[in-house]
């Protein structure tokens, strides 16, 4: 890596966290899983769909907006624990005394309860556990070191899908913290560190006639993708087809990932007007984990509820309490910092 590349990567590393256009893909990814919980909700359970295209979308963010390392592992690691953890343990608490309650709990035993826990809240599992290998990859200032990682990770996948996957029943998207789901998910955010460096190097310099043709193409993309993984999915949980070719759903999820990051990064220069919807946008996608965290531990809550009440309650309670409790949590952290 020349020098003149390391600074044009610290440059974009600086403006890429307050680019707008990931802020509208969070929102869509936040939107995305949040429906995918509302299978016990909806009259028709198949209405449940986009959160594996949800999850794909916030994993290529993270990997974009994670890949250019200027830390130590220690202090890189623990703005992730900081961020992720606390969070999440105390929603985990919530469940373990009101949602799911502190006598059901102890009859599972504490094995069975870190299980429950890990289950419900796989989606923070899988990224702490994504950390540590990611910083490996991307601490290193060659391309190379990521190209062969992509590989090796492509190559495992193979391997487990033709050799361990059981492919008589539904396995690359099952509920709750699954291994092979949990190992998919790592090579989106690989593949989204991955386009960071190489955008990057490109720089911005790129003719608006060719970012428009880029733009459509890869809408386009993104929607046939969006398609293919929905079209098997339905094949398989409707019909009890397709099974044998059910990693058309990681593909058409990685292919939608990659398409829709290429599209936002083609707005990259346009900002939201300010405004009321601004600013939820904006809080949206900064309370990603919370707004996650939320909806999954109140779910029980709200199933009861007649349709569409329960629905509306549902969105309103994720994403009102989502962003209350972001707010709150970064109003400790800034001032234990003080």
């Amino acid at each position: 890596m020349t020098k003149e590349r390391g600074v044009a990567r610290t440059a974009a590393s600086s403006h890429a966290a307050r680019w707008d256009c990931l802020d509208v893909l969070k929102l869509l990814a936040c939107l995305l899983i949040t429906n995918s919980h509302c299978r016990a909700i909806y009259p028709w359970y198949f209405l449940a769909i986009g959160g594996g295209h949800g999850n794909g979308l916030f994993f290529i963010i993270s990997g974009f907006l994670l890949a250019n390392i200027r830390l130590s592992f220690g202090e890189w690691i623990k703005k992730r624990v900081r961020r992720i953890l606390p969070a999440t343990l105390f929603f985990a608490l919530v469940s373990v005394f009101l949602t799911e309650g502190l006598a059901s709990m102890r009859a599972l035993g504490f094995a069975g309860a870190g299980l429950l826990l890990i289950n419900k809240y796989w989606f923070a599992a899988a990224i702490m556990l994504y950390y540590p290998v990611f910083y490996l990859v991307f601490s290193s200032e060659t391309r190379n070191t990521a190209w062969l990682s992509l590989f090796v990770y492509g190559f495992g996948y193979a391997l487990l899908y033709l050799f361990a996957v059981d492919k008589t029943v539904f396995s690359v998207e099952p509920e709750g913290f699954a291994p092979f789901k949990v190992y998919f998910y790592f090579g989106v955010m690989l593949v989204g560190g991955l386009m960071r460096r190489i955008l990057d190097e490109r720089g911005e310099g790129n003719a608006p006639e060719r970012e428009k043709s880029v733009r459509f193409a890869s809408l386009v993309t993104a929607a046939a993708a969006f398609a293919l993984g929905a079209a098997v999915y339905a094949l398989i949980t409707l019909k009890g087809q397709g099974l044998s070719a059910q990693f058309l759903i990681h593909a058409g999820v990685m292919a939608f990932s990659v398409a829709a990051l290429r599209t936002a990064y083609t707005f990259r220069t346009v900002q939201l007007p300010d405004s009321a919807v601004s600013r939820f946008v904006r809080l949206a996608s900064a309370s990603t984990l919370e707004i996650y965290l939320v909806q999954v531990t109140i779910l029980p809550y709200v199933t009861g509820l007649p349709f569409p009440l329960n629905w509306a309650a549902f969105f309103a309670a994720a994403f009102a309490g989502g962003i209350l409790a972001h707010s709150v949590a970064e109003r400790i952290r800034v001032r234990r910092s003080a």
